[in-house]
């Protein structure tokens, strides 16, 4: 991504307003924006238009509070590859570092403390680090997706028990933790794919979530999500497949102490799940979905022809987009995040080329609050009560960790 010149004196977070219904003046009455109805046990809320219209919006620092990487320099500040950073209570900052398969720890100013495991198959080592997470008593729950198991880390590094992730059914491939609840229970996810049946349009399959004890044992289901179509296509050598254009590919997910949130991005609405897999509200908002254009589909086979480096490559390229369908519409959204005060973060949906980065808020209830903008080239990893923490890629695709301060005005 590509950062602008800089950033204005400040980031507002942009807010949507709502137009005047057709015979409505200034004077008269507003229809209810938000509106809470129960359907056989489910709390259903929807609204019409942001809430923020009439409330200060949130506004993030003018520039990042801390700052951690370098261009050049020390070992633990060239960072690569970062699929994940959390903020502990006393503002340390943990980060997954893939690219060199450690946990990189530092302190609440951006200084190194120490980085934890190596590359290896041993007890705490990765192959593959995606996820890390503080727990209670300052330990560190790092979870490595190609060794499919999580390792405990004391505050000082040294590694304690290590949870292996199984399949808690023949038809799941890829078991994945996700994150843990209030109570050390594990969120849990795996893929159950479709067949391969040729050339063709046809169902990716699905993603499916659960909960596992903190020793990895599956307890029960909370839900399952459809995964983005795949397009099988014929080459020199035979049938290949990549995803079909425009799909979410996977669906959104979040979660928190004691919630989960679902989404496959077909629609304007979010699912709500206890624990236990219990269905206990579902999310809806109004926007208009965004038309995949002739001009929208010349922009993709564009962006794809552009990507090829050699004749083979272009012409492997010239084979997929042959006959390639495309969908009427974008998906409406393809990510989430729950920041530590229980609000909604859901990132509006990009196309591949696209760099705008935001967000729609929704507060612990389900009302839609707004929409919220995030500066150049940061993709949010951590949302707290008072911060954002994020990494930024410069224009040569440099990462680094960046921590903004997040004012909330009263009301």
């Amino acid at each position: 991504m590509k950062e602008s010149a800089g950033f204005p004196r400040e980031v507002h977070l942009l807010v949507a307003g709502l137009a005047l219904l057709p015979g409505c003046t200034p004077g008269d009455s507003a229809p209810a924006r938000v509106t809470v109805r129960d359907s056989m046990g489910v709390e259903i809320v929807e609204s019409s238009a942001p809430l923020w219209e009439e409330a200060p919006a949130w506004t993030l620092s003018e520039r990042p509070l801390v700052e951690i990487g370098a261009v050049e320099g020390e070992r633990p500040y060239m960072l690569s590859s970062v699929w994940s950073a959390r903020r502990s209570s006393d503002g340390r900052i943990a980060i997954a570092n893939a690219g060199t398969d450690e946990i990189r720890v530092y302190d609440a100013d951006g200084n190194h403390l120490r980085s934890i495991g190596r590359e290896g198959e041993g007890p705490g080592d990765f192959q593959f680090v995606r996820e890390v997470w503080w727990t209670p008593g300052d330990s560190l729950l790092a979870f490595d997706l190609r060794l499919r198991r999580a390792a405990l880390f004391t505050s000082d590094g040294e590694v304690g028990r290590t949870v292996p992730v199984m399949p808690w059914s023949p038809e799941v491939s890829g078991p994945w933790i996700r994150g843990r609840f209030d109570d050390g229970t594990l969120i849990v996810s795996g893929e159950v794919r479709s067949g391969l049946p040729g050339p063709g349009l046809f169902d990716g399959g699905r993603r499916a979530f659960g909960r596992a004890t903190a020793e990895g044992q599956f307890l029960n289901p909370i839900g399952e999500k459809a995964l983005g179509r795949l397009w099988g296509f014929t080459t020199d050598r035979g049938t290949a497949y990549t995803s079909a254009p425009f799909e979410l590919g996977v669906p959104a997910f979040a979660a928190d102490g004691s919630r989960v949130f679902l989404g496959d991005g077909t629609g304007f609405a979010v699912e709500e799940r206890n624990p236990d897999g219990t269905l206990t509200r579902i999310v809806r908002w109004t926007a208009l979905r965004r038309p995949v254009t002739p001009e929208v589909v010349s922009r993709f086979r564009e962006e794809r022809l552009a990507n090829a480096r050699t004749p083979e490559e272009r012409r492997s390229e010239e084979q997929i987009l042959e006959g390639m369908p495309f969908p009427d519409v974008m998906p409406a959204y393809q990510t989430f995040q729950i920041d530590g005060l229980g609000h909604l973060w859901v990132e509006r949906y990009r196309a591949p080329w696209e760099e705008d980065v935001r967000y729609w808020v929704f507060d612990p209830a389900g009302s839609w609050l707004g929409e919220i903008a995030m500066p150049a080239g940061v993709e949010p990893r951590e949302i707290g009560a008072d911060y954002l923490l994020g990494v930024r890629r410069d224009e040569n695709g440099v990462e680094f960790i960046v921590l903004y301060g997040l004012d909330r005005p009263e009301g």
